[in-house]
């Protein structure tokens, strides 16, 4: 039987679709959701799901009590699923917390309404966004300085200009 843990990322009236979907995928499965915030409806949609709940909103691995993240490491998860709504680049908080008890390779991106994207098949795809993000971020600042440049030097100007 795998042990499957799916974070909380997606509304919890999405939580259903999701649950029944990774029973369709991984049939005899132990399902736990970790979840960042005590939502009482979890517990009432899903009675053969078992819940951890975090006690840090969004779901940060830095701000997680210890005793909380030795107890999910404690179950040895086979897989990990992140739900996402789209966008698989935003959530990399999730991802760092998953790593810290997941093998890479286990670790699953869902996209609804029904696909399972394996996190190694998109780890390509996150690199040249992160190289991206970091060229876009060194080719701003000689663009912010040279603007700075340019105000200092219109303010010198208009100074002389008006005190002749």
């Amino acid at each position: 039987m795998k042990k499957i843990a799916v974070f909380k990322t997606i509304r919890t009236t999405s939580m259903g679709h999701l649950i029944n979907e990774i029973k369709n995928k991984f049939s005899n499965c132990k399902i736990t959701v970790i979840s960042a915030s005590k939502n009482s409806m979890i517990n009432s949609l899903f009675d053969d799901v078992n819940i951890i709940y975090l006690d840090f909103e969004p779901i940060n691995l830095n701000k997680t009590n210890k005793n909380i993240l030795l107890k999910i490491k404690k179950e040895s998860f086979d897989i990990g699923i992140i739900p996402t709504e789209g966008n698989l680049l935003t959530y990399d908080n999730v991802l760092n917390f998953a790593n810290y008890f997941l093998i890479k390779t286990n670790i699953f991106y869902y996209i609804y309404p029904n696909s399972f994207i394996n996190y190694t098949k998109i780890k390509k795809n996150i690199v040249i966004h992160h190289i991206i993000k970091m060229l876009s971020f060194i080719c701003s600042i000689p663009i912010f300085f040279l603007m700075i440049i340019i105000l200092i030097g219109k303010s010198i100007f208009n100074f002389f200009r008006f005190h002749r």
